[in-house]
């Protein structure tokens, strides 16, 4: 099925709830770097067990292996559409979003291409620092089975069908 024609079919089913898993494949990559990367660092720390740095850099991608793994259990990540709003979940916590308080959804290509939006309830640095960057103050994670734009042309669609069902 092509990907437009994905997007079509996942619109048919518009108010929903739809529901996407996160994408289990790129987890499961990352996973695989991040366990090279602290293997390498634990037997470069046998000729130099008290630099600082390799301990920073074992906690730190240590760190990533324990989410990675998790992130590879079912319900740990994912993307659910409905009428009201979408919720993302990312190491099994829910974020909830109305529709009426997101911008629309565009693409963003820093190495990876990501789904950038503006959510109009965030405050603070963080979104400040994205919006620096990326022109926008959050992104959506991975992207489950779609390529980001299409990703981003399905919630676009839907959420204009959204805004037009409540303001009808």
């Amino acid at each position: 099925m092509s990907s437009k024609s994905q997007v079509d079919a996942i619109l048919a089913q518009f108010p929903g709830p739809v529901a996407f898993q996160a994408s289990r494949l790129k987890f499961g990559l990352a996973l695989v770097g991040a366990l090279a990367i602290v293997a390498a660092t634990i037997w470069v720390m046998s000729d130099h067990p008290r630099d600082p740095w390799l301990w920073l850099g074992l906690i730190f991608f240590g760190q990533g292996v324990i989410a990675f793994a998790a992130m590879l259990l079912p319900g740990a990540g994912g993307l659910r559409l409905d009428p009201h709003g979408f919720e993302t979940t990312r190491l099994f916590r829910h974020y909830r979003t109305r529709w009426q308080d997101v911008s629309e959804f565009k693409t963003f290509n820093f190495r990876l291409t990501f789904v950038v939006y503006n959510n109009r309830t965030l405050t603070g640095w963080l979104p400040w620092l994205n919006v620096a960057i990326a022109g926008h103050n959050t992104a959506l994670g991975p992207d489950y089975g779609f390529s980001a734009g299409d990703l981003a042309d399905l919630m676009n669609r839907w959420r204009e069908r959204a805004l037009r069902q409540s303001a009808g």
